[in-house]
C-alpha cells in the first residue's frame, strides 16, 4: 500500500473555503479513479471526503472500498455514511444500488467542497436518513456561495437528484460535464 501524506478532503474543507477550480479538479480526478471501479464491476458506495486522499502533488486517491459491492450485487442493506447517502442506499424505494450511486456519492463531495457541509445534515443519523430518502431537495451549492456558475450549481444539483434515472449515468458522463469548467 502507497503511504498518501497529503490528508483527505474533510481536512480541506476543515481548513476554509476551498477554491472552487480546485475542487472541480478533485472530483474530476475522482471520477476517473470510480469509473475505472466501475470498469471493472464495483461501485464503492461510500464516497466522501475522508475517502478521498491527496497524494504530495495534490492529486487525488480515492481510498476506503470497505463498503464496495459488485455491480452484480443484489444485497439490499443500508450502508454508509449518512449525509453522503444516495437515497438507494437508504430505501429500495429509489431503486437498485448502480454506478450512479457513486454519482450522487461524488456530487455529495462536490458539495461539501462548495459549501463545507454534506448535502443533508441534522442531530441524529434517523433525521439525516429522512432528509435523504423525503422528497425534500438539496439547497443549490450557490446559496452559499454566490459565485458558484449556473453550470457547476446545475451539474452538482443533477448528481444530487433522488432518482437515479436523473444523474448522470456514469462517473464519466460527469467527468466530461465538470472538464470545461476545469480547464477554464
Amino acid at each position: 500500500m502507497d503511504l498518501i501524506g497529503g490528508g483527505d478532503l474533510e481536512v480541506q474543507i476543515g481548513t476554509g473555503p476551498v477554491a472552487i477550480f480546485e475542487a472541480v479538479g478533485w472530483i474530476v480526478e475522482a471520477c476517473s479513479a470510480i469509473q475505472h471501479a466501475h470498469d471493472n464491476g464495483i461501485i464503492h458506495c461510500d464516497l466522501k471526503p475522508s475517502n478521498l486522499l491527496l497524494d504530495r502533488d495534490r492529486k487525488i486517491r480515492v481510498t476506503d472500498f470497505g463498503l464496495a459491492r459488485s455491480v452484480a450485487d443484489e444485497l439490499v442493506d443500508i450502508s454508509g455514511t449518512p449525509g453522503f447517502m444516495a437515497p438507494e442506499q437508504v430505501s429500495g424505494y429509489w431503486g437498485p444500488i448502480s454506478p450512479r450511486t457513486d454519482v450522487y456519492g461524488l456530487g455529495s463531495v462536490l458539495y461539501a467542497l462548495l459549501t463545507g457541509r454534506p448535502p443533508y445534515d441534522g442531530n441524529r443519523i434517523a433525521d439525516v436518513l429522512a432528509k435523504v430518502v423525503s422528497a425534500q431537495t438539496v439547497c443549490p451549492p450557490s446559496q452559499s456561495r454566490p459565485e458558484i456558475s449556473d453550470s457547476l450549481n446545475d451539474i452538482c444539483q443533477r448528481c444530487l437528484s433522488k432518482s437515479p434515472d436523473a444523474r448522470f449515468a456514469t462517473a464519466r458522463e460527469l467527468h466530461d460535464a465538470l472538464g470545461p469548467l476545469h480547464e477554464t
